[in-house]
């Protein structure tokens, strides 16, 4: 596919295959993954030091327990599904410009692919820390206990 600009000289447009990607996916692949980290994290401070302030460990310490562990696996799934997305823009778009993924990163050409594994990259490093959040509630002692 190539696009004429105002001096009459065709090139190929950096992005070819934009179309066979909507940009409600590329976004979620990029977005979605640190946006539940995000999130996790401040439920996750907001629900623990609620039951700081000498409050006993009783039933409320309970449900606040399962509530931080419930954000954590919310989070996860959201982490999956943004890698998920990364991975169909991937998918759909890395025959967009010659090379492979290295070529993609260090290249101007091809640039839904670049975003497709940008946020693969994205999204696996944020999967990593939305699951080591989610052991944060049986390392660390609440400060009622």
């Amino acid at each position: 596919m190539s696009e004429r600009l105002h001096t009459g000289a065709a090139i190929a447009h950096p992005a070819p295959n934009r179309n066979r990607a909507s940009w409600l996916i590329v976004a979620a692949g990029l977005v979605l993954a640190p946006s539940a980290w995000f999130l996790q994290l401040n439920a996750s401070f907001l629900l623990g030091a609620a039951r700081c302030p000498g409050a006993p460990a009783g039933p409320a310490a309970a449900i606040t327990h399962t509530a931080i562990v419930a954000a954590g696996i919310a989070a996860a799934v959201l982490a999956v599904l943004a890698l998920a997305s990364a991975a169909r823009v991937w998918s759909r778009t890395r025959t967009e410009g010659p090379g492979d993924y290295h070529a993609a990163l260090t290249s101007g050409h091809g640039r839904t692919r670049f975003l497709g594994l940008a946020g693969l990259i994205v999204s696996c490093i944020f999967l990593v820390a939305v699951g080591f959040s989610l052991f944060v509630p049986w390392m660390v002692r609440a400060c009622g206990a």
